[in-house]
């Protein structure tokens, strides 16, 4: 074979190559246009308004205050769509905009059904003046008359909130050993403490200050002093500072008798207070 027919032979099976592969290029786009045709077709049919309607509402929960009726009626102000256009973030941002509502889940339920679980707010604390603290430790608001009774009552910035929630579940359990009743905790913005408390047996009330460090080691201390020394006959506690390295400051008053006397008028009473004053400055165990 000459040179000449050998080139003319490479020419054609080249030209042949290249008109396979234009085939084979056309064959596959116009394979992706069939399939996009079709998917936008079945797009079409599946999104429609009048196809695949949602007609059915679920609600689940365990309910003390949230009637599901009004989760219905929130519900159905909105336009829901159909079961593949619905939108559930914005069904479960409209259901948790309801005043008991803690969080809520939105999902879908084949074919027809738009199933909602609604975990409903559980108040534990009060939290300032008007506020509550949910069991996450978030302040929430609640109707008036509303909320546990002869809950502890909170205060201090938001941002401390669920870190003062911790503390005083932990501190009141502790504090229940001395017939002690917590009725208010407070943190400063310098991350200070001071409580309110209250004696079970007596209702008397008065202050713990416990500072910003050693907190956990100054409430100790204070509750071994308490149940060992301070509690004293026809003495009431006032104010207790718990801000010194190895002891309290207290201050307290003397109760009046039945016969109109104080009764640090009474050598055993005033005996008691002189040496519990003088075992408040040393060290505790």
């Amino acid at each position: 074979m000459t040179k000449r027919a050998l080139a003319n032979l490479e020419r054609e099976q080249l030209s042949q190559r290249r008109g396979r592969f234009g085939r084979s290029v056309l064959l596959l786009l116009a394979t992706i246009l069939s399939f996009g045709s079709v998917s936008l077709l079945l797009t079409d049919q599946l999104y429609r308004p009048d196809r695949f309607v949602i007609d059915q509402l679920k609600i689940k929960g365990s309910f003390r205050h949230l009637n599901p009726v009004d989760i219905e009626t929130r519900v159905a102000s909105e336009a829901v769509g159909n079961f593949f256009s619905v939108d559930l973030a914005a069904i479960k941002l409209r259901v948790e905009t309801l005043q008991w509502v803690q969080t809520a889940t939105v999902r879908r339920e084949w074919p027809n059904t738009l199933a909602i679980h609604v975990q409903e707010q559980r108040p534990v604390m009060r939290w300032g003046q008007d506020g509550w603290l949910n069991d996450l430790g978030q302040v929430i608001k609640l109707p008036p008359g509303m909320g546990p009774k002869n809950s502890i009552r909170l205060q201090g910035r938001e941002r401390d909130a669920a870190t003062m929630l911790q503390a005083a579940r932990r501190w009141q359990q502790q504090l229940s050993a001395s017939d002690l009743v917590i009725e208010k905790l407070s943190l400063s913005a310098n991350q200070a403490w001071q409580m309110a408390l209250r004696e079970h047996a007596t209702g008397h009330r008065f202050a713990l200050l416990l500072g910003h460090h050693e907190v956990d080691q100054r409430l100790n201390r204070f509750q071994y002093l308490y149940n060992n020394q301070l509690q004293q006959p026809g003495y009431q506690l006032q104010r207790v500072d718990a801000r010194y390295p190895d002891g309290l400051a207290v201050r307290g008053e003397l109760q009046t008798t039945n016969d109109g006397l104080a009764s640090a008028a009474n050598p055993e009473n005033e005996l008691a207070m002189n040496d519990l004053s003088g075992t408040l400055s040393g060290n505790t165990p």
